[in-house]
């Protein structure tokens, strides 16, 4: 099915640093495409299309990753000493 093989390609597609820190919500719902729709300032196609990919950032992932590689950093009481 094409719409797999767009999710399979999209998850596989080089982001930064290889984090790929989005997730991918599949609509098929019509209410759903609607206020989505509605959302994207009366773009009536998305209500329109039989499939709608929504993407959206992983804050959290994206976090988890920096706090990894990222040095610790001192507490504000060490700074002052």
């Amino acid at each position: 099915m094409k719409r797999w093989a767009i999710l399979a390609a999209a998850q596989s597609a080089p982001s930064a640093g290889d984090l790929q820190a989005y997730r991918i919500v599949v609509v098929t719902d019509r209410e759903t495409k609607a206020l989505l729709a509605k959302a994207a300032l009366g773009q009536h196609f998305i209500a329109e299309a039989p499939t709608v990919l929504v993407f959206f950032a992983d804050i959290l992932r994206s976090r988890l990753a920096l706090d990894k590689c990222s040095p610790p950093q001192p507490d504000v009481g060490e700074v002052a000493r």
